[in-house]
């Protein structure tokens, strides 16, 4: 098998107060409420919900959680998905959400609509929503004490949260990125802009050079 010679796709998710190294973008993980009381009007691709596990349990609860977010921030694309599966993927993607990452996929019946690159940890199981995992896993004990990170595998995609693990932890995901892109190894991009990348509608490297651009 050839081995990849592009750089690996990254992914770095936190906190709101959280501060990432030059030219590392992270994607910042908000609750309902937060973005509700910021009133953020022009969101960008920095910002992320975080999707509450008990908003899964009827459509209902979730579309309006989703539409009450997307009010507060008109341009809000992507989630966060702590814990359970991901449950009604079409109500997201018909309320204007992407993107959303998870900690591990749930058994939906069916395959994925769009194909996504060899070896990338994602799916598309509803039109207009792609499904990504996070990884490292956030629940890892092992990934807790090492000292350093894997180098990013060539042509892979890492989506790594550290919005729960506190700051130390976030701080070494933030560092690990640096490095990589850095090198040349990486590319680091918001979690926003995954789908164009994703539908082949933008390159990860053009995606950051834009984003180093504004």
């Amino acid at each position: 098998m050839a081995v990849s010679t592009s750089p690996a796709t990254v992914v770095v998710c936190g906190g709101p107060q959280s501060a990432a190294p030059a030219g590392v973008p992270m994607t910042r993980v908000l609750t309902l409420d937060t973005l509700v009381r910021c009133d953020v009007a022009a969101p960008g691709s920095g910002l992320a919900l975080a999707l509450e596990p008990e908003w899964l349990e009827s459509r209902q609860t979730l579309r309006r959680a989703v539409v009450r977010a997307r009010h507060a921030a008109p341009g809000l694309e992507a989630a966060v998905l702590r814990g359970p599966p991901l449950a009604h993927h079409a109500v997201l993607a018909e309320e204007g959400i992407r993107v959303v990452v998870v900690d591990a996929f749930a058994d939906v019946g069916r395959g994925s609509r769009r194909p996504a690159p060899a070896g990338w940890p994602c799916r598309n199981v509803a039109w207009g929503l792609w499904e990504v995992r996070s990884c490292p896993p956030r629940r890892s004990a092992t990934w807790a004490w090492l000292p350093g990170l894997p180098t990013p595998r060539r042509g892979a995609l890492h989506v790594a949260d550290g919005g729960d693990g506190g700051e130390a932890r976030l701080r070494r995901l933030l560092e690990w990125a640096a490095r990589g892109a850095a090198a040349g190894r990486s590319v680091a991009v918001f979690l926003a802009e995954l789908p164009a990348i994703l539908e082949g509608r933008r390159s990860a490297a053009l995606a950051a050079s834009v984003l180093k651009a504004a």
